[in-house]
């Protein structure tokens, strides 16, 4: 009883953090992101905010995975049931496209952070903190699609479009690869004003590379 007391209160002091650090990053108040100031507005001292976290950047990973509750959202309204392997593909990138514009800063830290290897387990912990406030269907899908990596969203598909052409561990990993090392660039040069593109220009962008990526592999695939 006193464990399910202590784990009570440790998720309630969590989400106290979390939506402090939320209400400061989307706040027009002009105040710097720091771990005295959001401990400030959750009402707790600095010291406290470190029982829970280890440092700045790991909550601010805790708040930047509810972006992919409305991912999910806008993506369960296309119903993709009975389309073939190349559509959930490029639907899919098209979607993380769109949130790589809008979000650039925010994907990158999803993937490219050092919490991202730990992804799964800070995914599970943030839904156990937040389950009374997201619908339980919404909940399962997100732990489903997501699994061990936020990429997955991606990878899922390539992973049955290589098992469809045929392809290696060696050409599954490299396609996997070059999709990694392409977002980097992407969402590197959304944040560079000099290099920035306007939204139309990116996501047709993103799909060019992703229908090139995708024809060379069925090109390689015919030749063999």
């Amino acid at each position: 009883m006193r464990t399910e007391k202590k784990y009570i209160q440790k998720k309630r002091k969590m989400k106290y953090f979390i939506d402090a650090t939320i209400e400061l990053l989307e706040s027009d108040i002009n105040k710097p992101i720091t771990i005295r100031n959001i401990a400030s507005i959750a009402g707790f001292n600095s010291a406290t905010l470190y029982n829970y976290f280890d440092n700045l950047d790991h909550l601010l990973y805790y708040s930047n995975l509810r972006h992919i509750f409305s991912f999910v959202n806008e993506l369960k309204q296309k119903d993709l049931s009975n389309e073939n392997i190349k559509v959930k593909i490029k639907t899919s990138w098209t979607n993380l496209s769109k949130l790589c514009y809008f979000k650039s800063e925010i994907i990158y830290n999803l993937i490219f952070s050092n919490y991202a290897k730990d992804f799964e387990r800070i995914l599970n912990n943030y839904v156990q903190i937040y389950e009374e406030d997201y619908d339980k269907d919404i909940i399962e899908d997100v732990k489903n699609i997501f699994k061990d990596s936020f990429l997955n969203i991606v990878f899922e598909p390539i992973d049955l479009f290589s098992i469809e052409k045929n392809l290696s561990e060696n050409e599954q990993k490299e396609i996997k690869d070059l999709i990694l090392t392409y977002l980097q660039g992407a969402l590197a040069r959304q944040e560079n004003d000099n290099y920035k593109m306007e939204y139309d220009s990116f996501i047709n962008h993103m799909n060019i590379y992703m229908d090139y990526m995708l024809s060379v592999y069925d090109y390689s695939m015919d030749r063999k």
